[in-house]
């Protein structure tokens, strides 16, 4: 998992991309941040609401990207969830889901893998 992955979706340089892959990008990343809550938001819901085929869908993000569909929706949950606690008084368990983490025990796993610490690790960080 890239801790890079953040504010455009992909840890690429974007100024590297055509108009069209930053259009396609952006689109994507819009329908995935929208979704976000939803712990059931799924790589088939994303192809559905963007209209690509799933595996139309992941060749074309990993093309831009490097990384899956699934990596980015993930990413992109992380990146919330890491706002989240930083901003938000809640508690670890309602972060995870507000970012639609299906379970604690799995966004704590996920966030640790990615930034190295543990969620209230880093909110007493902060």
């Amino acid at each position: 998992m890239d801790p890079n992955v953040e504010n455009n979706g992909s840890s690429g340089d974007l100024q590297k991309r055509t108009p069209r892959e930053k259009a396609f990008l952006h689109s994507v990343v819009q329908i995935i941040d929208n979704c976000l809550q939803d712990p059931g938001f799924t790589v088939e819901n994303l192809s559905r609401e963007a209209g690509y085929s799933r595996s139309q869908l992941h060749r074309r993000l990993k093309s831009i990207t490097g990384h899956s569909t699934s990596h980015l929706i993930l990413s992109r949950r992380l990146l919330l969830a890491k706002k989240l606690l930083k901003e938000a008084p809640l508690s670890v368990a309602q972060i995870a889901q507000q970012s639609g983490f299906g379970t604690h025990s799995y966004f704590t796993m996920c966030f640790r893998k990615v930034y190295g610490i543990t969620p209230s690790g880093y909110v007493r960080q902060s």
